[in-house]
């Protein structure tokens, strides 16, 4: 599934995709986005990330990779 809000937060944005497993599990995988424009109109610097674990529904999956995105941006913006 791709139809999940875009999460924007500072100059970045992370859009979440999930899987359904044959284990009937779900994995989820977030890409981020930095914005290196002024206006905001370039998109660039993209890196995709698998959420750690996979879950036992789709919601838990999103859940966890929001939280995952809020946690990797922290990261980066602590690291500048």
């Amino acid at each position: 599934m791709y139809d999940y809000p875009v999460l924007e937060q500072d100059r970045f944005s992370a859009t979440v995709s999930t899987q359904k497993l044959p284990t009937h599990r779900w994995r989820a995988c977030i890409r981020l986005q930095e914005d290196h424009s002024a206006n905001g109109a370039l998109m660039h610097a993209s890196e995709t990330l698998r959420v750690p674990n996979d879950y036992a529904s789709e919601a838990l999956a999103v859940q966890a990779a929001y939280a995952y995105a809020r946690e990797r941006i922290a990261h980066l913006l602590e690291t500048e």
